[in-house]
């Protein structure tokens, strides 16, 4: 079966970007040729986006040639109660503890968001497996040491289901596709057998969220795991490092890392740190000119930069330069030294 898994889309009334996201994934879907969707919680932002969106969500997902499947988050878990008709082929599954599902090759246990112990269930989790592909979806904390922290996105410390990953390993699972954390299209093989996956945000929800979004796409027949990349908003950040006698090159670094971007959904925060001896209006005028050419971009410019001449007439900063060249060290391993000095001799000045 050929599967795309996506999650924390987090439909909100106030960002059009986020329905707008909603219909990219379903293009792909179509484009991809997909039997099944997946959607492992955090569709929704809140229970009333879940009441704007629904009339609106039932043309959407009619007439697909596939069906989506979608599970409650930690934001939406209380958008599903009632008798409530999202569309023809949107199955909602969000029956407690867990519930399986039979989708013809591949067997789907589908465990929904309600501030329930995995542990105490996962014992009868594991046993709702099938003779055939078994793929668990989640929307959960995992303790990920694959993940570094500054990579978990808004929902960093939020210990919302919390689920060991050794714990996953023994369920005998062929796949695992979670939501809840933003941040980026992540796999990981968390035993022999199973493979973890994070889809990330299909559409930045927060600038957090770094780098151009995408989907996973699964083939269960070929056991293959991908992202597929999306047209969809997304934050980015490009720090640029000044150094005197080397601005021009930093400059047309510029110019191309920005073009590097979609700048129909790129939004990029540019960073200049370092130093300069050009000047510092100088080369906040040279910077402008630059930008100015690159009207079509959404950009947000950060000037951390200074004048290297109040830095270098620092007593400790002549001492230490002194004590580097008695050193003798390698032309190319002195500089190297002398810059890392220089960023943080500078962030003790100046950052107290």
């Amino acid at each position: 079966m050929k599967i795309l898994h996506s999650s924390d889309l987090h439909l909100n009334k106030h960002h059009p970007e986020r329905i707008g996201a909603l219909d990219r994934i379903l293009e792909v879907a179509r484009e991809r040729r997909a039997d099944a969707l997946l959607i492992a919680g955090d569709f929704f932002d809140s229970k009333a986006d879940s009441d704007y969106f629904r009339p609106k969500l039932r043309q959407k997902f009619n007439g697909l040639g596939f069906k989506v499947y979608l599970i409650p988050g930690n934001h939406d878990y209380g958008s599903f109660e009632g008798d409530l008709f999202f569309g023809n082929q949107l199955g909602v599954l969000n029956r407690r503890p867990f519930q399986s599902i039979d989708l013809g090759l591949v067997q789907l246990v589908a465990v929904p968001y309600y501030n329930q112990d995995f542990n105490r269930y996962a014992l009868d989790i594991a046993e709702a497996k099938a003779d055939k592909v078994n793929i668990l979806l989640l929307h959960c904390s995992l303790d990920a040491p694959f993940l570094s922290e500054d990579e978990f996105g808004p929902e960093q410390g939020e210990g919302y289901l919390p689920v060991a990953t050794k714990v996953l390993a023994g369920l005998g699972f062929d796949y695992v596709l979670a939501g809840h954390y933003h941040s980026r299209f992540l796999v990981h093989n968390i035993s022999e057998r199973c493979f973890f996956v994070y889809s990330g945000s299909p559409v930045s929800i927060t600038n957090k969220e770094i780098g151009p979004r995408a989907l996973t796409f699964l083939d269960t027949e070929k056991r293959e795991i991908a992202s597929v990349p999306l047209k969809t908003r997304y934050y980015d950040r490009l720090e640029l490092m000044l150094e005197p006698g080397k601005e021009q090159e930093t400059l047309n670094t510029l110019k191309v890392k920005i073009k590097e971007h979609d700048p129909a959904n790129a939004f990029l925060e540019v960073v200049f740190d370092g130093f300069t001896s050009r000047g510092e209006k100088k080369l906040k005028q040279e910077i402008d000119r630059i930008l100015a050419g690159l009207k079509e971009y959404n950009l947000d410019t950060v000037y951390r930069y200074r004048d290297i001449a109040d830095l270098l007439a620092d007593p400790a900063y002549i001492g230490f330069s002194k004590k580097l060249k008695q050193k003798n060290l390698e032309k190319k391993l002195e500089k190297e030294i002398e810059m890392t000095f220089r960023t943080l001799f500078s962030r003790l000045k100046y950052q107290g």
